[in-house]
């Protein structure tokens, strides 16, 4: 799924037809980010680790029942993963911010507490 891309963005670097699937691919993909970031605002971390975690069992029971032939599994597998595990670490990346701005915060107001209780 990384790969396209990358390989994309190295001709790029030598033909136009390639300078303008890029474009297109960053015109296309700038939608998809501002719907994951919605979903992610949404989330809670233990849901994303839940969805990433049922994704994958998901699909190795599917791949393990041998129910859907390779050419439509992988194509659907790499594209679900990376979803999810955009969704997973962004929440993640949130969460730890999130934590570190309460901490922050907790600091601020024992510092004025504690301040007051020395002044009385």
């Amino acid at each position: 799924m990384i790969l396209g891309p990358l390989g994309i963005a190295m001709l790029a670097t030598e033909f136009v037809w390639a300078r303008r699937l890029m474009r297109e691919m960053d015109r296309h993909s700038a939608g998809l980010n501002v719907g994951v970031n919605w979903f992610v605002r949404r989330t809670r971390l233990w849901l994303a680790v839940f969805l990433l975690a049922s994704f994958l069992t998901g699909a190795a029971a599917i791949g393990i029942s041998e129910r859907l032939p390779g050419y439509a599994y992988w194509p659907i597998v790499s594209i679900g993963l990376t979803l999810t595990a955009v969704i997973t670490i962004r929440s993640w990346r949130r969460h730890k911010r999130f934590l570190a701005a309460w901490k922050l915060r907790r600091e601020r107001e024992a510092a004025k507490g504690g301040g007051a209780a020395r002044a009385a």
